[in-house]
């Protein structure tokens, strides 16, 4: 597979701005602090996605679920992902995650946040740290995240990004450094990802932001399940089914065309 330059990925990498290398920076050492003050189970260092740590908060909702949960706020790390919450520098992080969402994809944008303004004051409805420092995850598919959405993925650390912590996108037979503070946006449920790991002596977390596809469902069914709507109302139930057989087809006229995304950049300039 062949390496590229982040510069060449224009439609799913967003450069940091002036300043935001400091941020990423002190992000990264917040993190780590963290990580180094938590005790962290055996299945929360071992799981599908690596040998790493790894924590989730914010709002979700599982397969089998009957309403959507919040994730860790009031387990034994709440107070580890209130304070890494509380922090300016991925506050920070966040904001820009999610500006480029808006700026790069509009129409799906304004999809995430139609749908999900009930629910969470972010488009990305739940967040994972990964605390490390060498945090390489498997090649994997996000199957429970929104099917047509993006998930946005932020690489802190310290490392050599022409040699280790590139992104490995393998449908696309792509490798793509990922420098530390760099943002990449990508389908995650349907496109399978991973990181390499990097050098010994270096080190590198992740700070990711995504959204279960459930919920949307949960809103669109008028906060219930489809179970629960049919019997409330079986006509409405009737209508949403029907709309099903071209919501693949219709989720996908949401994304952005270049032409488009560079015309959302061009009116924000």
């Amino acid at each position: 597979m062949k390496a590229l330059d982040l510069q060449q990925i224009l439609d799913a990498l967003a450069r940091v701005k002036a300043g935001y290398d400091a941020t990423s920076c002190l992000a990264y050492e917040a993190i780590m602090q963290e990580g180094r003050n938590a005790k962290f189970t055996s299945a929360e260092m071992h799981h599908c996605q690596g040998n790493f740590p790894a924590l989730n908060v914010g709002v979700t909702m599982g397969l089998d679920a009957t309403y959507p949960t919040n994730l860790n706020s009031e387990g034994p790390h709440a107070k580890t992902l209130d304070c890494l919450l509380e922090n300016e520098h991925i506050q920070r992080m966040a904001h820009f995650a999610d500006g480029a969402f808006d700026l790069l994809a509009p129409n799906l944008y304004k999809h995430y946040h139609d749908h999900l303004k009930p629910l969470s004051k972010s488009v990305f409805t739940a967040a994972a740290f990964n605390f490390g420092g060498n945090v390489s995850t498997k090649v994997h598919r996000d199957c429970m995240n929104y099917a047509v959405g993006w998930y946005a993925n932020q690489a802190l650390g310290l490392f050599d990004p022409k040699n280790s912590g590139h992104i490995v996108l393998t449908d696309l037979k792509l490798i793509i450094e990922f420098p530390p503070g760099a943002l990449i946006l990508i389908p995650s449920a349907t496109l399978a990802h991973g990181n390499l790991p990097v050098a010994q002596g270096e080190s590198w977390v992740s700070f990711t932001q995504y959204c279960a596809g459930r919920l949307f469902c949960y809103v669109v069914n008028e906060f219930c399940t489809k179970t629960e709507l049919q019997k409330r109302d079986p006509e409405k139930y009737a209508n949403i089914m029907n709309l099903k057989t071209t919501q693949w087809e219709d989720n996908l006229k949401l994304h952005s065309i270049f032409k488009e995304s560079a015309l959302s950049i061009d009116n924000s300039m």
